[in-house]
């Protein structure tokens, strides 16, 4: 008796190029959720040539000294919160006040160090290639999709 070949399907390797420009809807917390565009994004990517420019040798090869990294952090940041974050629900202040999504409070809440743990959230999720897979559920038959991605999910448009 022979034994069927192994394969894997071409598409699993397939990016949803406009989840990952756009934005893909992941949920934080429990009613926190925010739209995040892919690492891949062409604004995203300009941003950091334009900034970093003096650094794109050091970056390039792997390799930043802590100086340097401590001067390029502000850039990724500014970059994650303007090009990355494109939407967010669900946040509130600690008096119960709703902080509605702006691009100018993005980049005042992950520019700040005291916000960091949402910073290194959102780049755990924007750098797994998975978060932008292409889905090949059963989208057409609108079902409420969701994947599971590392304790995360993600809302399937």
């Amino acid at each position: 008796m022979s034994q069927k070949k192994r394969s894997v399907k071409l598409s699993s390797f397939a990016r949803d190029v406009k989840a990952a420009n756009e934005g893909r809807w992941f949920n934080i917390e429990e009613d926190f959720r925010i739209k995040l565009a892919s690492t891949s994004s062409p604004e995203y990517k300009s941003f950091i040539r334009r900034k970093a420019k003096s650094y794109k040798r050091q970056i390039d090869r792997g390799r930043l000294d802590a100086k340097t990294e401590e001067k390029v952090q502000p850039i990724l940041r500014e970059a994650c919160a303007r090009f990355l974050v494109r939407d967010w629900e669900g946040l509130e202040d600690d008096n119960d006040v709703e902080v509605p999504f702006s691009e100018e409070k993005s980049v005042e809440l992950l520019t700040s160090e005291r916000f960091a743990p949402l910073y290194e959230i959102i780049m755990d999720i924007v750098q797994n290639e998975a978060s932008f897979a292409e889905e090949s559920l059963e989208e057409d038959e609108g079902n409420s999709l969701s994947t599971s991605l590392g304790g995360l999910s993600t809302d399937l448009d």
